[in-house]
């Protein structure tokens, strides 16, 4: 069947080879194409345990006519051989606030010797980051070779991808990106599609930090022989909002710190703790979010093994405040898998607590190259900024909590810039009323004359009539996420047989 579908679609599809659940089985197979000329295939290739089903995914990187194509390798099937299968269309997400940066230091040859080659590009806007997505366009005899990343203004490494596609596949030409249907490695196809980056990776790793600076795409080719062209590049960031307040309320803050003058009144403890207060100087989490100081777990080195460590504020009065409220930090973290240590934020009063951030990825080192060498992998310094509004009128704590198991031990967790704001209503403070202040009136003078002639004119002074005026905060407007339902069609269509 074919179906149309617009840039950033994502199609899922599904197919039962036995609806009936009668004595009729067979087995097949689902694509979904064309891709740069290619079907691609699901196909579990399992005849033993019926029924058979297959389902797929795939984000589209361009709008058009594609294919969902159902087949078989089998030379034969049984004559009454049916199968039901459902396509559903998710709609691209239209994000607010983006903006495309695309890189001048284009049209790099990638050598056919084993290398390594940068381009970057340059944003000059300076915001908040919500979300990240990069588009690529290159050539090369063979694909596998490349192992490639991106490289933040704050210095931060993230990989991409390492070793995919096939020597049969020689153009690139994909989006990125973590909303995505598919990770890049599920195909050997890299063309027409928007992919996850490996499932080792995330792009995500660059969300809450700044925008502006140079950033910078590397590409090791990890095999002489084989070479191509580093022909496009470019990122498409969007803006994350601040926090605001609704109209007719102001905002202020009830507590904050930067900890350049003292630790915050932050406290610690557990097994193996090693949250320190001062200045972070062990690779890749060197420096603060702002100024010099913040705090780390282990200034100098790596979070120990098999530790359970909580960095906790001190206890702070939430106003009963009519407006939202809101707790905001920076945090940069390096971690070893989520799988064996993890890191989490929350949020409490007396029994309750609230999870506000989670650490969920693989280990964040990423060895490339050849010979190959290890990046330290690590976030930005990412702004978290959480309503906490729930918990007005409480006294209330915030924890840092890392715990690892006994292997791999890396960098860990700085914090800084801690700060909780809220929003109460503006009070109309009239202005003074000023008082009527008449001319003074002169008395008749006698001059020579006989005759007196007065000249006392009175003048009338009116009444200054007060304004009062009520100046709302400003209050930036945020345009809503708008994505229309999945559409699901349920198709039967006649066998499509691929003859052996």
């Amino acid at each position: 069947m074919l179906i149309c579908l617009n840039a950033g679609d994502t199609i899922f599809t599904s197919i039962d080879f036995n609806p009936e659940r009668d004595s009729t089985n067979w087995n097949g197979s689902l694509g979904i194409g064309l891709f740069n000329g290619l079907i691609l295939f699901a196909d579990d290739n399992s005849t033993s345990a019926p029924p058979n089903a297959e389902a797929h995914f795939m984000t589209v990187k361009n709008s058009g006519t594609y294919y969902v194509v159902v087949s078989t390798s089998a030379s034969s099937i049984p004559a009454e051989a049916t199968y039901l299968l459902n396509v559903t269309t998710f709609p691209a997400e239209q994000q607010a606030n983006c903006t495309t940066y695309t890189s001048t230091d284009v049209a790099k040859t990638i050598p056919t010797t084993t290398s390594f080659i940068t381009s970057t590009l340059s944003v000059p806007d300076n915001f908040i980051i919500a979300d990240l997505d990069l588009s690529i366009q290159l050539t090369h005899n063979n694909m596998p070779d490349l192992d490639v990343q991106l490289q933040g203004p704050d210095g931060n490494v993230g990989g991409l991808f390492t070793d995919i596609g096939s020597n049969l596949v020689t153009m690139m030409d994909l989006d990125l990106d973590d909303e995505t249907g598919i990770t890049i490695n599920s195909f050997a196809a890299v063309a027409g599609m928007k992919y996850i980056p490996e499932s080792v990776y995330r792009l995500n790793w660059f969300d809450g930090g700044r925008s502006a600076g140079t950033w910078t795409l590397l590409i090791h080719d990890d095999l002489a022989s084989n070479g191509g062209t580093l022909q496009n590049w470019s990122i498409t960031l969007c803006a994350a909002p601040p926090a605001s307040c609704p109209d007719g309320m102001s905002m202020s803050t009830i507590t904050s710190t930067d900890f350049e003058d003292n630790n915050g009144g932050f406290t610690h403890n557990g097994t193996g703790d090693t949250w320190e207060y001062g200045a972070p100087i062990a690779e890749p989490l060197i420096g603060s979010y702002s100024g010099v100081n913040s705090w780390k777990t282990n200034l100098d080195g790596t979070y120990s093994a098999s530790s359970v460590a909580d960095l906790f504020s001190p206890s702070i009065s939430i106003p009963n405040v009519a407006g939202p409220v809101y707790l905001q930090w920076h945090q940069r973290y390096q971690m070893d898998t989520a799988g064996s240590d993890r890191y989490s934020a929350s949020i409490g009063a007396g029994a309750v607590t609230k999870t506000l951030y989670e650490f969920e990825s693989a280990v964040m080192t990423n060895p490339v190259g050849n010979p190959s060498v290890t990046f330290q992998e690590s976030t930005v310094w990412s702004r978290q900024l959480h309503e906490i509004s729930e918990f007005k009128g409480q006294s209330v704590r915030v924890q840092y909590h890392l715990d690892s198991n006994a292997t791999t031990n890396l960098g860990g967790v700085a914090i800084d810039d801690f700060q909780i704001m809220t929003c109460d209503e503006v009070i109309a403070t009239p202005t003074n009323t000023p008082t009527a202040t008449p001319t003074n009136t002169p008395t008749a003078t006698p001059t020579a004359t006989p005759t007196a002639t007065p000249t006392a004119t009175p003048t009338n002074t009116p009444t200054n009539t007060p304004t009062v005026t009520v100046t709302p905060s400003n209050t930036p407007t945020v345009t809503p996420n708008v994505t229309a339902g999945p559409t699901t069609i349920p198709v039967y269509l006649p066998l499509v047989v691929r003859g052996e």
